[in-house]
This record gives structure tokens, sequence and C-alpha cells, in this order.
């Protein structure tokens, strides 16, 4: 039914948005799962079957130990991966487009390639 309607539309999306792995907020708010797991905000959605938007999380890396953190820039920098885009998300979503538009291209500077 519904998880099986929700599972073929984040394979969609995936290729999409070009990223290996799609969840909703169900899966990132489970137990466990944002303790192990950065995850990124990309869109809300519009899945059938379903009454308003679905907000859609990419799954970015696993989260960093706090040894992993202080050891390596490279953990550090998928936190910042995650939360920059997330402050854009934020930005749009309060309708400051041009804010956003301006955090984008900060984030493209940044990012490259994303």
């Amino acid at each position: 039914g519904d998880s099986v309607n929700l599972a073929s539309r984040l394979e969609g999306l995936c290729k999409m948005y070009g990223v290996n792995c799609l969840v909703d907020d169900m899966v990132r708010s489970a137990p466990g799962v944002s303790e192990c797991f950065i995850l990124r905000s990309v869109d809300l959605v519009a899945v059938k079957g379903r009454t308003g938007a679905t907000e859609v999380f990419e799954l970015v890396a696993k989260q960093p130990t706090e040894a992993a953190l202080t050891q390596t820039r490279s953990a550090a920098e998928q936190l910042a991966f995650s939360s920059d885009f997330a402050a854009i998300q934020e930005r749009y979503r309060k309708g400051h487009f041009s804010e956003t538009l301006e955090a984008l291209d900060a984030f493209e500077s940044r990012w490259p390639g994303d």
C-alpha cells in the first residue's frame, strides 16, 4: 500500500535528484537514525495517496564519532554540507527567495558539483 508507493516514488526521485538514497521524515524520525546518519533535507514532494507534502532527505554519510570529528576534516565537512543546505531550505520555505539565491551561489562555490 502506502509504503510500497512511497518507496517507488523515492526510488524515482533518487534518479531525478542525482542521489543514492532518499528517506522520508518517518525514517528520519525513527529511533537512532539521526544519531547514526547525516541527512539533509532535499525537497517537499507530493506522493499519490497522501495529503500534503512529504519531506524527503538524502542520506549523506554515517554520523561521525567525536574522535572522527577531531581526526578528520571530511567528517566535519559532511556535517557542514548538510547544515549549509538545511539553512538554504529554511530560507526558501520562508519565502526569502533573493536570500535563497545568494545562499545557493555560495553553496555552489563551496560544494561544486552538488
